[in-house]
């Protein structure tokens, strides 16, 4: 019975989060949220230069945490990038299973529309914009393995 109490305690507690972090998502000055036609078109497209996307979940609480820092390395990013965007998993699986993302969040480079690099490591924002700033490591990648989707 008390098993039964703290789980409907935290499916409940999931479900009030899930909900309210759903009607917070909204693009911001530094960090715009694409649906899947935006995605492709601004993102998946020749020339369209380097973008920097966090795939989540709003049911995830790691993703809700980080909102403020991918906030900050959008602004920390934006003289130096084409776009850092969110992409929401829950609305658009496929993409999101089309470019291997297993857990939320997931941090890929997008360069040309080619998908160059991902980050799923322990993170904060001084990190991810010190791993994408470094340009060296960025050429690199790409050199070794440009991949486009479904190909894990």
């Amino acid at each position: 019975m008390f098993a039964f109490i703290i789980l409907l305690c935290l499916l409940t507690t999931g479900i009030q989060a899930s909900s309210s972090s759903s009607e917070s998502e909204e693009n911001s000055q530094y960090v715009k949220i694409l649906n899947t036609v935006d995605f492709e078109q601004q993102v998946l497209v020749p020339n369209s230069g380097i973008s920097f996307v966090m795939f989540y979940a709003t049911f995830c609480p790691t993703c809700r945490m980080f909102k403020p820092y991918w906030e900050n390395v959008g602004k920390l990013l934006k003289d130096e990038l084409q776009r850092v965007v969110k992409f929401n998993c829950e609305k658009d699986y496929d993409t999101c299973y089309d470019f291997c993302i297993k857990q939320f969040p997931t941090f890929v480079v997008f360069n040309n529309g080619k998908m160059i690099s991902s980050f799923e490591d322990d993170f904060d924002d001084e990190v991810l914009v010190d791993w994408i700033t470094s340009k060296d490591y960025l050429l690199e990648e790409y050199k070794k393995s440009p991949r486009s989707r479904g190909k894990c």
